[in-house]
């Protein structure tokens, strides 16, 4: 999975702003590692992605790591199996993921165990979900400048007081994932805020049918994500150079335990 498919102008913007660590990468081969994609939802759904990294020089195909044992435990230490469900794809409902509550991911292969630890933060809910237009200047054929008029969607909600959050964004259109997003409220504790997912590269189009995913995440996780989404748009090439992670046993991957909340809506036609 990469982090970011297409990201927009104003969040690369704010990535350039808010980074404050320079991650060095070495481009040298090096051993294949397991990486982790762990997540485990509010909704109970939890799922484990495991691939083998690989040098920036190859291709971008990750093998699976096939026959592991994967345990996601609870704060009072019980345990719930995940099935390999395909190659390398670890997952299962559990009925019991709440708020506030740590979470504790096991992952045994061959004589590798990698752990990880997070807390679900508590749940903060979209307002509304709504698309509006967007003047986008632009040259003119041998004139002044002329304005081109795209459609943008705007995430808006209420970001709670006197704590700190952090957001991850997934926008889908048609029942494709096209752009994920990361926000957290340094700027903007307490406030109203309405969020852009503009898109230059892949613009709305009236009737597409659009749905965002809104997750709270907790400071770990947003920072690893953040801090991998400025290094190669992603937490799978191998390098040595690599975000703080929350797992012990490798350094490529996170475990998140996050809130969910969904709005969708079909994007109207507007009047030129």
């Amino acid at each position: 999975m990469k982090i970011v498919k297409f990201v927009s102008i104003f969040v690369l913007s704010i990535f350039f702003q808010a980074c404050t660590e320079v991650v060095h990468i070495d481009l040298n081969s090096s051993d294949p590692q397991i990486v982790v994609e762990a997540h485990l939802s509010e909704a109970g759904k939890a799922e484990v992605r495991l691939h083998w990294s690989v040098n920036v020089e190859d291709d971008n195909e990750f093998p699976p790591v096939e026959g592991a044992s994967v345990t996601i435990e609870d704060e009072f230490g019980n345990g719930t199996p995940l099935p390999e469900v395909s190659p390398g794809v670890y997952s299962m409902t559990m009925s019991d993921a709440r708020q506030n509550n740590s979470y504790r991911l096991l992952v045994k292969w061959s004589e590798k165990l990698i752990t990880a630890e997070d807390r679900m933060p508590r749940s903060v809910l979209m307002d509304s979900l709504t698309v509006r237009r967007f003047e986008f200047p632009i040259e003119g054929i041998g004139g002044p400048l002329d304005t081109l008029l795209l459609l943008e969607s705007v995430v808006w909600y209420k970001d709670p007081a006197n704590e700190q959050n952090q957001y991850r964004i997934l926008e889908y259109r048609n029942d494709t994932l096209v752009s994920i997003a990361l926000t957290d409220d340094q700027f903007n504790n307490g406030k109203s805020i309405g969020y852009s997912l503009f898109n230059f590269r892949d613009p709305l189009q009236p009737g597409d049918n659009l749905m965002v995913e809104f997750q709270s995440v907790s400071r770990p996780v947003y920072e690893y994500l953040f801090g991998f989404s400025g290094v190669n748009g992603g937490p799978l090439a191998s390098s040595p150079s690599n975000p703080t992670t929350n797992l012990t046993g490798t350094r490529l991957g996170y475990f998140s335990a996050h809130t969910v909340h969904r709005l969708g809506i079909t994007v109207p036609a507007f009047t030129p």
